[in-house]
């Protein structure tokens, strides 16, 4: 009876300390329907972003997305075929600054630059600077010649999967 009554009163106690709890459904996108879908997979390297006049908005949110097209070069072509040079523009978009959505979309961006990290450790300065990131990128064609991820505009990062090939470390060592 004693055990009873504890389990009852834990669990009642337990309920004090539980908030609601919110999510929602991704859908699953592996590697073989990424491929499956997409109309051209690359191995890229992004060389610049730039704001586009594209809106997108959705139910779920009462936000207009704004419009991102980011070019890129291609190193390899997994499927598909790229006209002229070896350039795409990929359309895809980002929340408006200063917004911020519980449970919001998977958005991507794509820094152009190599990040550079700094700081000490037991008492020594050093600089590592990480190379530029290649992409490999599961890509539907528009109707307007871009592209756009084969995942849809609502989780784009489904469609992208980041590649570091090296780093530079310790450009700069020292005691400080």
């Amino acid at each position: 009876m004693r055990k009873a009554l504890s389990l009852v009163s834990s669990a009642a106690l337990l309920t004090l300390f539980i908030g609601p709890v919110s999510g929602r459904l991704i859908e699953n996108w592996p590697y073989e329907r990424l491929f499956k879908e997409a109309d051209l997979v690359v191995i890229a390297t992004a060389e610049a972003t730039a704001e586009t006049k594209d809106r997108f908005k959705t139910n779920g949110w009462k936000i207009d997305f704004i419009g991102q097209e980011t070019s890129f070069a291609v190193e390899t072509i997994l499927k598909g075929k790229v006209k002229g040079e070896k350039k795409i523009k990929m359309l895809h978009f980002r929340l408006p600054d200063g917004v911020d959505v519980n449970n919001g979309p998977l958005h991507v961006s794509f820094p152009p630059k190599g990040l550079l990290l700094s700081g000490k450790v037991k008492g020594r300065a050093f600089e590592m600077k990480l190379t530029r990131p290649e992409y490999m990128l599961f890509l539907r064609l528009r109707a307007d010649g871009r592209y756009e991820p084969v995942s849809g505009q609502i989780d784009p990062a489904l469609s992208v999967r980041e590649m570091f090939s090296g780093t530079t470390v310790f450009s700069k060592l020292g005691r400080e």
